[in-house]
């Protein structure tokens, strides 16, 4: 005969649950304060722009044999 858990089956307990909800609430929090942290970083340093418009310079003939 198999053993059956007296709470239905589901084989969690209340503060089972409660842990792993305060773990996803922790987890959200820290990617939401990571966000901000990006966010604040840009506003002080300033945007990356490098990526966005990429120039192609060009070496001069004379200047690439100098």
């Amino acid at each position: 005969m198999a053993w059956e858990e007296p709470d239905g089956g589901s084989g969690r307990r209340g503060g089972e649950v409660v842990g792993d909800l305060l773990f996803v609430a922790i987890m959200v929090a820290f990617f939401a304060l990571a966000a901000v942290f990006v966010v604040a970083c840009e506003r002080i340093v300033g945007a990356d722009t490098s990526y966005e418009t990429p120039t192609e310079e060009v070496a001069e003939p004379h200047e690439a044999a100098a």
